[in-house]
């Protein structure tokens, strides 16, 4: 099984190593919809998106498409405890992503509102708060933002693969 965050592309390469993870990389605009992710979207993931928020029903609801398109497809999709912040973590088989079903169900079900509802809330994500303990062993009195947080590493010159 492979956990479905696992076969991601990271949205910020600050990020790189702490975990904090998008299901496909997409650029966000100004209002906090998804990009390119979509236009390949289903109605309901564009009606989400339409207001430039998710709410964590409205984050569910697209789960449970992404997992029903799964399972119209003959694979199972495993829900696990979601994190302190409600994402959800799942698994899924190494056939369903080799065979490009998964793509194709979380492309139009999941993609651009996991994104949009991750990016949301990177300030309290468990890598954000990982980066701030990094910050505090340094003897440095961390950022509350994910941007800002960023920010101290990189004018400290301190490499986030340390941490």
């Amino acid at each position: 099984m492979l956990n479905g965050h696992a076969k991601a592309k990271l949205v910020s390469l600050g990020v790189l190593g702490f975990g904090l993870v998008f299901c496909g990389a997409q650029q966000l605009s100004a209002n906090g919809s998804a990009g390119s992710a979509a236009m390949a979207a289903s109605p309901a993931v564009q009606e989400i998106l339409s207001d430039g928020s998710v709410t964590i029903d409205e984050y569910e609801s697209a789960f449970r498409d992404y997992a029903s398109c799964m399972n119209e497809a003959g694979f199972s999709v495993a829900q696990h405890e979601p994190d302190a912040n409600g994402v959800i973590n799942y698994s899924i088989s190494n056939e369903a992503v080799a065979n490009g079903v998964d793509d194709e169900c979380y492309d139009e079900h999941y993609n651009a509102v996991d994104t949009a509802f991750q990016v949301a809330r990177e300030d309290s994500s468990s890598s954000a708060e990982s980066l701030r303990e990094c910050l505090r062993a340094e003897g440095i009195d961390p950022a509350e933002t994910m941007t800002a947080l960023l920010e101290q590493f990189e004018s400290r010159g301190l490499d986030l693969g340390d941490c």
